[in-house]
């Protein structure tokens, strides 16, 4: 009974509310056009390619809006009434930038979108209405329905249906990842616990949980993807604190653990990662770190030692954050914590140990904390006075260095007990600034000092020896002249300034165990012994003179025989410091000269005891590590190991460099003399020279002829070669002059001779100028050896040898450059018999010569005869340049044909 615009109006509208996903899992239907009598106008069409979907509505009024998706699809194998059945998936996108509606679909690339959660919904192939998934992207299957199709009926096919989407939707990560999609802020898309999401599609977020905490796609702090199973992650933002570098460096004995990008607090992506299997690492977690015995603790306090003041703040605002509760002091296991706080000299040490810094107060130690927080921040300093920081007073902290040091027995430099004297010296400076009476508190306090053997060790006062001038020298080894005392420890000086050592000496003088000197004098009256003197002789009475109040003083160095009996490169060098030192100062401290005064009018004096025994003693060492006296040494020959290498006063009066420079002068003419001799003789160098004369003397005692060893040397030298770029060219042009040459003919007459025109001068100039080598000496090319002698015009005397006696042709290729000696071997021997001959061209023919080789060498025929069974020519061959050898091999090649092997004519 309607009309039919009633029925018009209504399918218009229907066709209005059609949303632009109902197309979105449609095969066959890719675009709906539909024009109304009144005009208006509506078009839905979807495009798709590479994965990326896009659903653009255009109304009649010319408004245009497109939906994109990002769409996986799976086939499977198995069939439904004769079709394949298939499963897919879709997430929601939105564009990063402005996409134009006409830009090709296949343009969009993935990567210029980000993901979008969507109310998802369940397809097939159209949506269902009352089907709710509660997951945010879309599913499609064929799933079984009612006829309705408005939801899904409960059935082992869905549940099969469905584990297939949530295999898909792991399958889909990869591809998230890759194309920059899956961040962290886009982690929401993924179901959580609080969806409550029902049995039926609780097994999509469990595949896709297992997917995140076993493989990459996680993301973490530094940009990349990690399985959430080797992720950690703060809920105070510990990730600022502690780097990925950090971490590695902490847990590097076991497998280091990387930073989960940090989400928004209380939102569907942090309640996501908390679903993975990310290990929490918080505040309490670096208290058990700090307060550990492993090596992880050990890293832990490596790493502080580099932190910045800014850094080190934060690094404390962390553990004061902890509970009372949770902090080591209550904790049934541990009661402290491990030396991580920054100390007023940039050193780590544990809070028990340390004040708080005071303005004005010069501690010299590392017991105070530095202060870069502010009075302030109450927070902190509670935190610091309930872990053992303590407010500074200099009763407290004599009391506390007392009641912590070692007292007897050797330690280790750099252990505790050791720093802990070092400290005391630091503090003992700054309350004596303030106070000079509290050295008193310090009388009976052990001190560290070296013993002979070089060790660390603690003793007490009156055992010490202050040696400080030596001490500016650096010879610490003079303590070896002293066997029952020990040297106090350099470390005392190295950690305080020059005035504070100085004033630590002036402080230990009030104890009266310091002996002070920089060299030792000896000074005597009365009856005086001066025979342990080394010049004694000079110091002794003379004839006829009374003793009367005699006296005696000398300069020494205690054991000074003993110490440079060592060899020791310290000792030397240090005795070597302090050379510059001694000056002469007066009668009485004048450490050049040792005096005897016999009486008023009879005084002697000599060099002192240390200029004697320098001098005499080889306790100086020479580049080439022998111990000599300094008169055999020069500043050129001294051990790069003395400095200063200047002439002083000191270095005089022991003849430093007397001999040297005599010995260096003499050596210097005899290199001339050698070198002058060298030049004499004309050989290239003086060790070519020694080997020459060495060879020559060795073959004399062997009986060989030395002329005749020469002339085997000279046979064994290079032959001149002659290489050709392109054999095959040449051997045409050879072929060619070879083909227009006159024929060689021959007439009886008394005797046969030759009346065709002979190549000979042609052939001498060519092998001439082949076989003369570098020096311009021709050479035989049977035996190497240059030619006998020269003709009277100067050039050289050899035979021009046709190669054999039958060729019919004339040409200069087929010559050879003998000696006179070896052109008659050659004639007998190879020429004349047939069978050499024969076998000598075979040879010849066979050779094989490439581009490039400049020379040949053919070997010659040895076949004996009955009267002579072993030939001359054993073992020799005839030696050609490439040049000559192809030509030669060519004109052989032409000779013979059609009449190889019929052998040699005779003459």
């Amino acid at each position: 009974d309607r009309s039919a615009s009633e029925i018009f109006t209504e399918v218009r509208k229907g066709l209005g509310d059609i949303k632009s996903e109902t197309l979105l899992f449609l095969k066959r239907i890719v675009r709906i056009e539909c024009m109304f009598e009144d005009g208006d106008y509506l078009s839905i069409e979807r495009e798709e390619c590479n994965h990326v979907v896009r659903i653009k509505r255009i109304t009649g009024n010319g408004k245009t809006c497109s939906s994109f998706y990002l769409k996986f699809l799976h086939p499977l194998k198995t069939l439904c009434e004769g079709r394949a059945l298939e499963v897919a998936l879709a997430y929601g996108l939105s564009p990063k930038d402005m996409i134009d509606d006409d830009e090709p679909v296949r343009c969009l690339m993935p990567s210029r979108f980000a993901l979008k959660p969507l109310e998802g919904r369940v397809f097939i192939y159209f949506p269902t209405e009352k089907e709710t998934s509660k997951l945010k992207f879309h599913i499609h299957a064929s799933f079984a329905s009612p006829i309705s199709r408005e939801s899904l009926i409960d059935c082992s096919d869905n549940d099969a249906l469905i584990r297939e989407i949530a295999t898909l939707a792991v399958e889909s990560l990869p591809f998230l990842r890759d194309n920059g999609l899956l961040t962290v802020d886009k982690l929401g898309l993924f179901p959580i616990p609080k969806d409550e999401l029902s049995h039926r599609y609780e097994i999509i977020r469990k595949y896709i949980v297992k997917a995140f905490n076993s493989d990459r796609f996680t993301p973490t702090k530094s940009g990349s993807h990690k399985a959430a199973k080797d992720l950690i992650r703060s809920e105070n933002r510990m990730s600022e604190l502690f780097s990925d570098t950090d971490m590695a460096a902490i847990y590097k004995s076991y497998r280091a653990p990387v930073w989960a990008k940090a989400s928004t607090k209380h939102s569907r992506e942090d309640e996501f990662l908390s679903s993975l299997e990310i290990e929490s690492f918080g505040n309490v977690d670096l208290i058990d770190l700090i307060s550990g015995d492993d090596d992880s603790s050990d890293n832990l306090v490596s790493l502080v030692s580099t932190f910045d003041d800014k850094k080190m703040l934060e690094f404390y605002r962390k553990m004061a954050e902890v509970p009372q509760k949770d902090r080591p002091d209550n904790h049934p296991m541990f009661s402290d914590y491990r030396a991580v706080f920054r100390t007023a000299d940039g050193k780590l040490g544990s809070p028990k140990s340390l004040y708080f810094e005071v303005e004005g107060v010069d501690s010299g130690t590392h017991r105070f904390l530095k202060k870069i927080y502010k009075d302030s921040d109450s927070r902190l300093v509670a935190f610091f006075k309930d872990i053992g920081v303590k407010t500074y007073s200099i009763e407290n902290v004599i009391k506390e260095a007392l009641s912590s040091c070692r007292w007897w027995g050797t330690v280790r430099e750099g252990d505790l007990i050791a720093e802990g004297h070092l400290s005391i010296a630091k503090i003992l400076i700054s309350a004596y600034k303030s106070n000079s009476e509290i050295v008193d508190k310090f009388q009976d306090f052990p001190w560290l000092c070296k013993d002979k053997d070089g060790d660390l060790r603690i003793a007490k006062a009156e055992d010490i020896l202050i040696d400080k001038p030596y001490e500016d020298t650096g010879i610490l080894d003079i303590r070896y002249a002293f066997p029952s005392k020990h040297v106090l420890y350099d470390g005392y000086k190295n950690i305080l300034t020059k005035p504070d050592f100085d004033l630590l000496v002036q402080i230990l003088k009030r104890y009266c165990f310091v002996r002070k000197f920089k060299e030792q004098y000896r000074d005597e009256r009365g009856y005086v012994s001066i025979y342990s003197h080394p010049c004694c002789f000079e110091l002794k009475l003379p004839s006829g003179c009374r003793q009367r109040d005699p006296w005696f003083r000398d300069c020494y160095i205690e054991n000074i025989e003993a110490l440079v009996k060592r060899k020791d490169d310290a000792i030397s060098e240090k005795i070597w410091a302090i050379l510059p030192l001694l000056k002469e100062s007066g009668l009485y401290r004048n450490p050049f000269k040792a005096i005897y005064r016999h009486s008023a009018s009879c005084t002697k004096e000599s060099d002192s005891s240390l200029i004697c025994h320098l001098r005499s003693l080889p306790w100086i060492k020479t580049v080439d590590g022998k111990w000599k006296k300094p008169e055999e040494v020069s500043f050129e020959s001294l051990h790069p190991m003395y400095s200063p290498r200047k002439m002083n006063p000191a270095l005089s009066k022991i003849r430093f460099g007397v001999k040297a420079a005599a010995v260096e002068k003499e050596t210097v003419a005899k290199q001339q003399a050698r070198a002058e001799l060298v030049r004499e003789c004309g050989a290239p160098s003086e060790e070519a020279l020694r080997a020459a004369y060495e060879e020559q003397q060795a073959a004399k005692r062997a009986g060989i002829d030395v002329r005749g060893l020469i002339l085997k040397k000279q046979v064994a030298e290079e032959m001149p070669e002659n290489a050709s770029n392109n054999l095959g060219r040449r051997q045409g042009r050879t072929e060619a002059a070879y083909k227009d040459a006159e024929d060689q003919t021959r007439e009886l007459r008394e005797r046969s001779v030759r009346v065709s025109h002979r190549m000979e001068a042609e052939a001498r100039n060519r092998l001439q100028r082949d076989y003369t080598d570098d020096s311009k000496r021709m050479r035989c090319q049977l035996c190497r050896m240059p030619m006998p002698f020269v003709k009277r015009n100067g050039e050289p005397y050899f035979e021009c040898v046709q190669i054999f006696y039958d060729m019919k042709k004339e040409s200069a290729d087929q010559y050879l450059a003998l000696c006179p000696e070896c052109r008659a071997r050659y004639d007998e021997w190879i020429r004349k018999h047939e069978a050499n001959a024969h076998d000598f061209k075979k040879q010849i023919m066979w050779r094989k010569v490439r581009d490039g080789q400049g020379s040949i060498v053919v070997p010659l025929s040895a076949i004996g005869t009955p009267n002579c069974r072993e030939s001359p020519m054993a073992n020799m061959s005839i030696y050609f340049v490439a040049t000559h050898f192809s030509d030669l091999q060519k004109v052989l090649e032409l000779d013979s044909l059609g009449n190889f092997g019929d052998g040699p004519q005779k003459p």
